[in-house]
């Protein structure tokens, strides 16, 4: 049991194997995280916007405005211009977001249009918008407005909405709370008390002008219709009618095929990449240049025999793989999670484990079988390269190749059957096979097939599996006791 360990700790311990573990477990979680996070990127516009209100004071009309982000945050340096009537005036929203105007009120029109533009500059592109609002002499100030669709800053996929106030003489909002409830297409006409009495959010907010709100949406409220009343000072003083907001998310829950999909495709990119050259090179490091250099005879003169030397080495090297494996595919999980909020089913994630540890233990018995063919160092990082090169980087476009000069393309009847056998004949193919079973979709291509049909069940990819990990290293054991 001792040289069994101490052979593991020397794995572990190798640059080689480090520098490999942290590449392959950083760009697994790296891709998770940018393949999971862009799914829940919000299609809500993504523009600055500018809300504006108004209060009458002293025979003047002041405009207030206030420039914001997607998210609802104050944004400086937008530049706003006021028309009202004959006058103009312009200039840019400060730290806090805010720009105010003041006009003479003209008192001849009883409903009067004010008008307000705004732009900004993006990327190198000035991008803006416009919008208007009314003033009535009969009221003094623009009061309580809201302004949807805000993208939340904690998950880009929910939504909420900006409270904005302008009271009397430009004051800040009294006490008010604000009461936002799901609704079903049977709710309408809504009223405040059936808003009130089914609240699933309620909100205390008071002395603001520009006051974001985003509900926690629980799983069972994504997508679903909402509705906010509001509920002004200690009176129960409510305002008018209900707003009607709409979904409060953008996020469509996503199916497991989907996740899957997607683990295969970013995921396992990675590791059909990065498993095959651990191995190669660890068998080499920690095996091959030791056997071929004659080290490796120092060592047999200890009480250690070729069989038990060979599979010492070869299990530590196994156990490194193993937990590269294993080690990417939980933290990537972990961000799936976060991100989609479904975990991987178990069977996939077994699976999934059981295809990257069967290619990479199948790399590491033919580089040990590759140490007892060859002669010298060189020839077997020579032999071991081309392997990876072969096998591994170039097998798809390779088998690919091949079957479109015997005349086998996409849709001939033999197509499917050549494209498995040549995944069978590569531990890199291995993945496909696996792949097929889990989407259905066979070759470079995506020929939609049964994998049944074809034979490609979970009992022979099990079967295919054990045969590459055992296949290459019994051969690897028998030759090293046997001839060397």
């Amino acid at each position: 049991m001792r040289p069994v360990l101490y052979e593991i700790k020397r794995s572990f311990t190798s640059k080689f194997v480090i520098l490999m573990l942290v590449a392959i477990i950083g760009l697994s979680a790296l891709l998770s995280y940018e393949s999971s996070a862009s799914l829940t990127v919000s299609n809500v516009s993504s523009s600055t916007k500018v809300a504006a209100g108004y209060f009458l004071q002293g025979g003047e009309l002041h405009v207030v405005t206030y420039a914001y982000s997607p998210t609802g945050s104050a944004l400086s340096g937008v530049d706003v211009s006021v028309s009202y009537n004959s006058q103009s005036e312009s200039g840019f929203s400060d730290a806090q977001g805010f720009a105010n105007f003041t006009f003479v009120y003209q008192k001849s029109f009883r409903l009067q249009i004010v008008n307000y533009n705004y732009s900004y500059s993006s990327y190198g592109m000035m991008l803006g918008g416009a919008s208007a609002f009314s003033v009535s002499p009969e009221i003094s100030f623009s009061g309580f407005d809201v302004y949807q669709f805000l993208r939340s800053p904690a998950n880009s996929s929910d939504l909420g909405f900006l409270l904005f106030y302008v009271g009397t003489n430009g004051s800040l909002s009294p006490p008010m709370k604000v009461y936002v409830a799901k609704i079903s297409k049977n709710s309408f006409p809504l009223n405040n008390t059936m808003v009130k009495d089914n609240a699933t959010y309620i909100y205390s907010v008071s002395s603001f002008v520009a006051y974001p709100i985003f509900p926690k949406l629980t799983q069972k409220n994504y997508n679903k219709t909402f509705a906010a009343a509001f509920e002004i000072g200690n009176s129960s003083f409510t305002l008018n009618s209900p707003m009607f907001l709409g979904r409060l998310s953008t996020y469509q829950p996503i199916t497991q095929s989907e996740i899957q999909s997607i683990v295969l495709r970013e995921i396992g990119s990675i590791l059909n990449i990065f498993i095959p050259l651990l191995a190669i090179f660890a068998g080499y490091l920690t095996y091959g240049r030791d056997k071929t250099s004659g080290v490796l005879e120092s060592v047999l003169k200890r009480p250690v025999t070729k069989g038990e030397l060979i599979t010492s080495r070869f299990f530590a090297n196994s156990v490194s793989l193993v937990f590269a494996v294993t080690v990417s595919v939980a933290i990537s999980d972990i961000l799936i999670h976060y991100y989609l909020h479904s975990y991987l089913t178990s069977y996939f994630t077994l699976y999934f484990i059981w295809t990257y540890v069967v290619e990479g233990v199948a790399f590491l018995g033919l580089s040990y079988l590759i140490t007892h063919l060859v002669k010298s160092p060189g020839a077997l990082l020579g032999s071991s390269i081309t392997i990876f090169l072969v096998m591994s980087l170039f097998w798809s476009i390779i088998s690919f190749t091949i079957m479109l000069a015997v005349g086998m393309v996409p849709g001939n009847p033999s197509y499917a059957t050549l494209s498995i056998v040549f995944d069978i004949l590569s531990p890199s193919g291995f993945q496909n096979l696996v792949a097929f079973y889990f989407t259905h979709s066979l070759g470079l291509f995506g020929t939609t097939v049964n994998p049944s049909t074809y034979w490609v069940t979970g009992s022979t990819l099990i079967i295919i599996g054990a045969l590459w990990m055992a296949v290459p290293l019994f051969i690897a054991v028998y030759r090293a006791i046997r001839y060397d």
